[in-house]
């Protein structure tokens, strides 16, 4: 990792540090966006994992991981803003004294609501359009259970390995040139996060929005201990446990 690389990754925070100060609209309607993507990406993935679960179980977990990609590619074509990306990037540029941790507490707040905004809006378009209802009620019910259950330390060490791992994809938009190349890189690492079972806490929250408009009320007491060790996990995953060691493992040309 050379020097001009964290350049061009600080250079990013103070450009989305800018945004969020002089036109805080304009930067959550990016969140929201980005909240939007996720929803398209959820449709798709577990859609094809509720039609293919009950005959071809390992063909559907393979096929939600692969089809889940499709949110991150979505996010960094079209330019919106995901918490979870800007954990590193945030992080960077405190690294490299472009920015300051309010600066990066504000940004992320943008993020978070508006991700959820865009989750929850397109969740209700979701489960009230009808499409697909019985089988999505189905495969739902069990997947939201399980995640609801999950020990506090299992949900914040799965949140770490989950954003180092969705992080490296803002390396890669970073290091690799071609778009090809990048789409595929991106493509085979969110596969990796989501195959490996981790946790996304802006998923989560496209997830337990569909939950809340089939279901009605989720456990509050649940949802809230799932956000919160997730979120935290995300956190330190990318800002940390990845975005760390590239600072220090950073060279200058």
């Amino acid at each position: 990792m050379s020097y001009s690389d964290i350049e061009k990754i600080s250079a990013m925070a103070a450009k989305k540090k800018n945004i969020a100060e002089k036109n805080p609209k304009n930067y959550l309607f990016r969140s929201i966006v980005a909240g939007f993507y996720i929803i398209v990406a959820t449709i798709l993935s577990y859609t094809m994992g509720a039609i293919l679960n009950p005959k071809y179980p390992e063909l559907a977990k393979i096929m939600v991981a692969a089809c889940f990609a499709t949110a991150i590619v979505l996010i960094y074509m079209l330019q919106a803003e995901l918490f979870t990306g800007n954990n590193l990037v945030m992080a960077m540029g405190v690294y490299d004294k472009k920015t300051n941790w309010l600066d990066a507490l504000r940004v992320w707040g943008f993020n978070y609501i508006g991700n959820f905004i865009g989750c929850f809006i397109l969740a209700f378009i979701l489960v009230y359009c009808g499409s697909n209802k019985e089988i999505l009620n189905d495969y739902f019910t069990p997947l939201i259970d399980k995640k609801l259950h999950i020990p506090a330390m299992e949900m914040f060490l799965r949140g770490i390995l989950c954003n180092f791992m969705v992080c490296i994809t803002v390396v890669i938009g970073v290091k690799v040139k071609e778009e090809i190349s990048k789409i595929v890189l991106m493509f085979l690492v969110i596969t990796a996060f989501v195959i490996g079972g981790f946790e996304h806490s802006v998923a989560n929250m496209g997830i337990f929005s569909i939950g809340f408009f089939q279901q009605g009320a989720l456990p509050a007491a649940l949802v809230a201990k799932s956000m919160f060790f997730v979120t935290l996990g995300n956190i330190v995953g990318g800002a940390i446990v990845l975005g760390l060691p590239l600072k220090l493992m950073s060279v200058k040309e």
